[in-house]
């Protein structure tokens, strides 16, 4: 439980942080708009990021938080039919990659990378996974309240019951989206299957201790009536 909660925080930190960082170099173009598509497998998270990008003259550098141990895999670039393999490297709790210059016009550019689900525990169905999120080194353009646009795919047979940012709303079966103002640094995705129980091994666990924290509550507030 504190540790779930001391990652929620780094995750707020995150968030704030990352789009101070992607301005260091501003002079590598501007950014005007991302898209990610967060696909969730059995065993992995398939990623593609849209961004529309101009006057990106030389190379600029990708950067994404590390939250876990498990490094994205298979980064690619794919500009004008052409697919570029990008080498994604660690730097302290962050991954790093080198994207070539794509030209002086709007451009459309789009990531692909998969990141690594882990496996449930015993009793718990659920499928979890944080996905960082590549942000480009440029300027950013004017912000519209559409500037991120995520969408989360899941099976036919599965649901979402948790995410970050919050807010994901149905558009379609088995696909839910969010409009944002800001780029966050990850998607934070939970699905379960739809016929599973709405309480999992875990999920009892935690409803039992938030009625041990309730009912000891409890207690306190009778005993303090008592003793006015």
């Amino acid at each position: 439980m504190v540790l779930k909660h001391a990652w929620g925080v780094s995750v707020l930190l995150a968030t704030a942080a990352l789009p101070a960082a992607a301005q260091d170099t501003a002079g590598a173009g501007m950014l005007h708009g991302m898209r990610a598509e967060v696909t969730l497998a059995e065993a992995q998270v398939q990623v593609r990021l849209q961004a529309r990008m101009s006057d990106v003259g030389r190379a600029f550098p990708l950067t994404a938080l590390a939250f876990t141990d498990a490094a994205p895999q298979d980064l690619v670039l794919v500009r004008d039919g052409r697919t570029i393999p990008l080498a994604v490297r660690a730097e302290g709790r962050r991954w790093m990659a080198e994207a070539p210059a794509v030209g002086l016009d709007t451009a459309q550019v789009e990531l692909r990378y998969v990141v690594p689900v882990p496996v449930p525990g015993p009793g718990d169905a659920d499928a979890r996974a944080a996905v960082p999120l590549f942000v480009p080194g440029t300027g950013v353009g004017a912000v519209a309240a559409d500037f991120f646009t995520a969408e989360i795919r899941l099976a036919s047979n599965t649901r979402l019951v948790e995410s970050f940012p919050s807010g994901f709303r149905a558009d379609g079966e088995g696909r839910y989206r969010l409009d944002l103002s800001t780029m966050p640094a990850l998607v934070r995705v939970r699905a379960r299957p739809a016929d599973a129980s709405a309480l999992t091994g875990v999920g009892v666990f935690e409803a039992l201790v938030v009625a041990v924290i309730a009912g000891v509550g409890m207690l306190g507030w009778r005993h303090l009536r008592r003793s006015v």
